[in-house]
């Protein structure tokens, strides 16, 4: 009986640390016209309710948070560990005419922000 115990014990151990992932690779910050565009990976820490997503715009020169933005929602599955369903920002790039900031997460989706109005739209394949 206690070998049955212990093998149902290891068995949910594994499964345990198996659902576990990687931390996020740091994403460079961007400064454009006075502003800094930064990825926040951890959400929870700052009372949004999702890891990834997540950009601060900060005035470089006053250094003041201007405003955080929620790029895209993450839908999370009751059922499953928290952790494997977080979706990170991978990179932070102007575009060529300097009106947008593109942004892609790690489904390799691409958003773009209005950096007049920080709307977020999107790109549709």
């Amino acid at each position: 009986m206690k070998k049955v115990f212990f093998i149902i014990f290891m068995l949910l151990s594994l499964n345990s640390l198996s659902a576990k992932r990687a931390a996020p690779k740091e994403v460079q910050s961007i400064e454009y016209q006075g502003l800094r565009y930064v990825v926040i990976e951890w959400g929870w820490e700052v009372d949004i309710r999702q890891n990834g997503g997540i950009i601060e715009i900060w005035d470089i020169e006053k250094n003041i948070l201007i405003k955080r933005k929620i790029i895209y929602k993450i839908r999370y599955n009751p059922f499953l560990e928290r952790d494997v369903q977080d979706i990170f920002i991978t990179k932070l790039e102007i575009s060529e005419k300097g009106d947008f900031l593109i942004i892609t997460d790690e489904k390799e989706r691409i958003y773009y922000m209005n950096l007049r109005n920080f709307k977020v739209h999107r790109k549709r394949e």
